[in-house]
């Protein structure tokens, strides 16, 4: 889905770079499809379709400085609060849940749904933090039978 809430017919890659104790690079807990909501995306175009996000490290200097995530979140309803950050909004967790690394080392692919609870936070290391994101978005297998 692009910034103007179409599907877009190409694909995009995010490049997530997370700079040494950069708070500004931190993300906070979010599940993606809170963007789709705040963003005012329309809805009807992601109906009868599953978004699933590809988290691939590229560079990790330390695996404590990864991606977190809260296992089994995508099985509740959240509430959410929405932050302005660089002058877009983002969706935040608005109660305090206990995280867990994600334990994705480099080189390797992390696949999660939509409501999955997630975020980075202040990145430790001395090292930039390399990601790649991509976000399919797919045929619901559930309406194509």
């Amino acid at each position: 889905v692009n910034e103007a809430g179409d599907i877009s017919d190409t694909e995009e890659v995010y490049w997530r770079l997370v700079r040494p104790h950069e708070n500004d690079d931190a993300s906070p807990l979010h599940a993606d499809k809170w963007f789709a909501e705040i963003l005012d995306y329309d809805t009807e175009l992601l109906s009868n379709k599953t978004t699933i996000k590809a988290w691939i490290p590229i560079y990790l200097s330390d695996p404590a400085c990864g991606l977190k995530i809260v296992p089994n979140s995508q099985r509740n309803e959240w509430k959410y609060d929405v932050l302005s950050r660089n002058g877009h909004p983002r969706p935040s967790l608005a109660e305090s849940v206990e995280t867990k690394l994600s334990g994705v080392t480099e080189g390797k692919v992390l696949l999660f749904g939509d409501s999955l609870l997630h975020g980075a936070g202040v990145n430790h290391s001395d090292q930039t933090r390399v990601s790649v994101e991509i976000t399919l978005v797919l045929d619901d297998y559930k309406s194509a039978a």
